[in-house]
C-alpha cells in the first residue's frame, strides 16, 4: 500500500469493515431473490456502477438518492464514519449535493459475497470548472426487494492529490 503509517492503517480498517460487513449480510440475503436469470451478481454491478456515473454526471439528484439502501448506509471517508438514514441522504442529493462536470470511475474491482450482494473497490476522478479530484472508493452493494442498493460507501479523497491512469471497468 502506498501512504503513511496512518494512511495505511485507516484504509486496512476499511477493507476490514467493508468484509465484516459483508459476511454479516449473507444471513440477511439469504433470503432475498437471486440475480436475475442468466445474469450474474457480477454484471449486475457493472449495469448499476455505470448508470450511478451517468446519474452524477447527469446531475440526477433523485436518482442518486434512489440507489441508496431505504434503510439507510454507512458512509466512511477520510477517517472519518457516520451512518446517515435514507432521509438523511435524499435531503443532502436534492439540496446541498452539486454535480461534477466530470466523472469516471478507475480500476474496478467487484468481489461477489453471494447472489445478493458485492463488494466494489476502485477509484474515481471527480472534475468540476476548477479541480481533479482523485478518491478511492469502496461499497457494499446489497439488494432490496430486486434491486442493487448502496449500504455502505467509502469514498476518500489522495492526500497527495495524485493524478493516476484511469481504465473503465
Amino acid at each position: 500500500m502506498k501512504g503513511n503509517a496512518a494512511t495505511r492503517l485507516v484504509r486496512s480498517c476499511v477493507l476490514v469493515a467493508t468484509f465484516g460487513l459483508a459476511q454479516g449480510c449473507l444471513v440477511a440475503c439469504a433470503s432475498a431473490p437471486a440475480a436475475g436469470p442468466g445474469r450474474s451478481i457480477a454484471s449486475e454491478v457493472r449495469l448499476f456502477l455505470n448508470a450511478y456515473a451517468n446519474d452524477l454526471r447527469g446531475g440526477n439528484r433523485e436518482a442518486i438518492a434512489a440507489r441508496y439502501h431505504p434503510q439507510g448506509a454507512y458512509l466512511l471517508g477520510n477517517g472519518a464514519k457516520s451512518f446517515e438514514s435514507f432521509a438523511e441522504l435524499r435531503s443532502h442529493y436534492l439540496t446541498a449535493w452539486q454535480p461534477p462536470s466530470a466523472f469516471e470511475w478507475c480500476d474496478l474491482s467487484i468481489e461477489p459475497i453471494s447472489n445478493d450482494a458485492a463488494v466494489v473497490a476502485g477509484r474515481f476522478v471527480w472534475q468540476t470548472a476548477k479541480v481533479h479530484r482523485y478518491f478511492s472508493y469502496a461499497a457494499l452493494l446489497v439488494r432490496h426487494e430486486g434491486t442493487l442498493r448502496i449500504r455502505l460507501e467509502d469514498e476518500s479523497q489522495d492526500p497527495d492529490g495524485r493524478e493516476s491512469g484511469c481504465s473503465q471497468p
